[in-house]
């Protein structure tokens, strides 16, 4: 008898790029412990280069993402190929009443606005299968169970798969941990043309240090980090960079005195010393690329863009900086196996664990 195939499709979360990246890796490690094929959204809402009430400014991923890698690496299927979604497709949304075909899967909290749903909380473990419980248990600690193995043809997550896949996502080994790692590592590569772009900027800049400053909305919704930053950004910048090779600054700072300061001590680049008409969405991922390959990176606290050039830099193999910051200093964690054996889980505290094998 034909095994009936199932499929997970997600609406990504809310945020901005970084955010729903993290949407796409938490979708492709729940279709690997599922064995589902991922449903894959026509487009997606991205903060600072979307407008949440007009579907025809979402972006489409592979702008970004190399298409190819994604489809070799992950079990997936177009969004318009299958007739029980392309029907849903209209002028506003492209999920209309998914409720009618797919089981929701709601973690908290209902839709409210145009806010997504609440997220993964920090103590739920979504599983499917478990063969090992001892092995399960060190995992889980004692978190809730969110079961997946589900017998609806269709699982839906609604603008809420927000956090980090090697925490929330349960794989029945440490094989299929691993395996998960590699898959999203593969899979979630950007187009070769930014490497181009970025291999430019470097060749131009020799060997240099860099860092990421985020600003923007964090003016307000983060005051106390931003106002942190901007206080000790020079002495801390001292004690951690040295001034004798280039520095390079990714930043959405649009006010570049802002900068003014450093350049008497360091000789700071920007993207638009080398390119100066990109449009924000390619400056975006040639800045972190940028990052990634520099001597030293320091990003800033709660940016998952920062967290995702140190996500990057440990894929290369690169000087590890993730505990250490422009405006942060953690300390170096020991532990056995996980993590969050030493330390509490937080969405803004990324780990060495996302990228080395177990």
């Amino acid at each position: 008898m034909m095994v009936e195939k199932k499929y997970i499709s997600f609406d990504p979360w809310w945020g901005g790029f970084s955010n729903v990246r993290m949407s796409y890796e938490l979708a492709i490690a729940i279709a690997i412990i599922t064995n589902r094929t991922i449903i894959l959204p026509p487009k997606v809402y991205c903060l600072f280069l979307s407008d949440h009430t007009n579907k025809n400014s979402f972006i489409d991923i592979w702008d970004f993402l190399d298409r190819e890698k994604f489809i070799s690496n992950i079990q997936c299927e177009d969004y318009y190929n299958l007739f029980e979604y392309k029907h849903l497709d209209n002028e506003k949304q492209y999920f209309e009443n998914i409720n009618t075909i797919a089981k929701c899967i709601i973690f908290e909290g209902k839709d409210v606005g145009w806010f997504p749903n609440l997220p993964i909380k920090n103590n739920q473990i979504l599983t499917c299968d478990i063969i090992d419980q001892t092995d399960f248990d060190q995992f889980s600690k004692n978190r809730d169970i969110v079961n997946l193995n589900l017998e609806e043809k269709f699982i839906h997550f609604p603008r809420n798969l927000f956090g980090h896949f090697y925490y929330h996502i349960y794989g029945k080994s440490t094989n299929d941990r691993n395996l998960i790692k590699d898959k999203i590592k593969n899979s979630i590569v950007y187009k070769k043309e930014f490497y181009d772009l970025r291999n430019n900027i470097k060749y131009k800049l020799g060997n240099y240090n860099s860092i990421h400053i985020r600003r923007n909305d964090f003016v307000d919704v983060r005051k106390d980090f931003v106002d942190y930053q901007t206080k000790n950004l020079l002495s801390n910048l001292l004690e951690k960079i040295p001034t004798d090779i280039p520095l390079y600054i990714a930043s959405d700072e649009t006010n570049m005195s802002y900068f003014d300061e450093l350049k008497q001590h360091y000789n700071i680049f920007f993207i638009n010393d080398f390119y100066k008409d990109m449009c924000l969405q390619k400056s975006l991922v040639v800045d972190q690329l940028v990052c990634v390959e520099s001597e030293i990176f320091l990003g800033s606290r709660l940016s998952t863009f920062s967290d995702y050039i140190n996500i990057l830099r440990g894929y290369e193999n690169k000087l590890d900086f993730h505990r250490e910051g422009t405006n942060f200093s953690l300390p170096i964690l020991k532990y056995n196996k996980y993590p969050w054996e030493v330390e509490s889980y937080k969405w803004e505290n990324i780990h060495k664990y996302c990228w080395t094998h177990e």
